[in-house]
């Protein structure tokens, strides 16, 4: 506990955040957006925390901006199902081959069609490597006697 109000205290931004809030106080709006370029709906916001959490400097530490929800592909269950089949049957078949005959499947089952890096997407996310049966010349991970 000890080490976590070490952190807040020595966060740069909260200290800065908190002597702009002072020199708010102190001089006013105008003042305090010449010198800091923060306007009251800022420091009204930076105050807002600051109260939320009793006063500590914790409350001034920056969150994080990403998105809370990010986007997601989606692909349909066939397409996946259809470059695995073509995967299994020409295990180095690359995406740039791949693209023409997924775009005649998808025209024959009425779905709309992916672009080419989405296809390397789907072949990443879910592992469709496959090795081709036959002697290994150069395997690294193989070990040695």
């Amino acid at each position: 506990m000890l080490s976590s109000l070490r952190k807040f205290t020595s966060s740069e931004v909260a200290q800065e955040r908190l002597r702009i809030i002072g020199f708010y106080r102190q001089y006013g709006e105008q003042a305090t957006k010449e010198a800091f370029g923060a306007d009251r709906k800022v420091i009204s916001r930076w105050r807002q925390k600051l109260n939320r959490n009793g006063g500590a400097l914790e409350g001034l530490v920056p969150e994080s901006t990403r998105p809370k929800r990010t986007r997601t592909m989606t692909v349909a269950v066939e397409i996946v199902q259809f470059i695995r089949q073509i995967r299994q049957k020409h295990p180095r078949l690359g995406k740039e081959k791949i693209k023409p005959l997924l775009d005649e499947f998808c025209q024959g089952n009425g779905l709309k069609t992916i672009a080419e890096s989405t296809i390397g997407k789907v072949l990443k996310r879910h592992k469709l490597f496959y090795q081709k049966t036959g002697r290994v010349y150069h395997d690294p991970g193989r070990k040695t006697r």
